[in-house]
């Protein structure tokens, strides 16, 4: 039996984290541009995390010893003195559309829950539609917009 787990990721994954980007079409990754995709750039991000938290996303199974990460999730902005967190989140185009993203921003709210942030905020792009419509479902409100970027930015309240 497989099954999905969380752990906090170190420098060490820098390697694996851009493995698994730069293994995916770029289709499929043109909405997620949080950093360079090169191990030495995400390498930087990690070592640089204080307050900020990334969390990979592994299929684990009772039988093989290793796990694979097939995503991983990052809760940002608290280094840059940001009150609430910022979500971004990446799962394997192979695992797309089995609930792990859904998943992942359970695991966030109830992160944030226990180290009593009061939000979880989230930048989407208007044309992403698929990832606009789960946040929708999950409960997440429109903040604002950045024209810039042609991205929204949404916040959920955490309970």
């Amino acid at each position: 039996m497989q099954y999905v787990s969380f752990r906090y990721l170190a420098l060490i994954d820098s390697e694996m984290i851009s493995q698994l980007l730069l293994n995916n079409p770029p289709e499929y990754t043109k909405y997620f541009h949080p950093f360079n995709f090169e191990a030495s750039a995400i390498r930087i991000v990690l070592q640089k995390a204080v307050k900020d938290r990334f969390f990979g996303v592994e299929l684990k199974s009772d039988i093989l010893p290793q796990s694979d990460l097939i995503g991983f999730y990052m809760l940002r902005g608290l280094d840059e003195g940001y009150k609430e967190p910022m979500y971004g989140v990446f799962i394997s185009s192979q695992y797309s559309g089995k609930g792990i993203a859904r998943l992942t921003i359970s695991h966030a709210e109830t992160f944030c829950n226990f180290y009593n942030y009061k939000k979880i905020l989230l930048k989407v792009s208007l044309e992403n539609i698929r990832a606009k419509k789960l946040y929708d479902d999950l409960g997440f409100k429109f903040l604002r917009a950045e024209e810039s970027s042609g991205q929204i930015i949404l916040y959920k309240d955490i309970k």
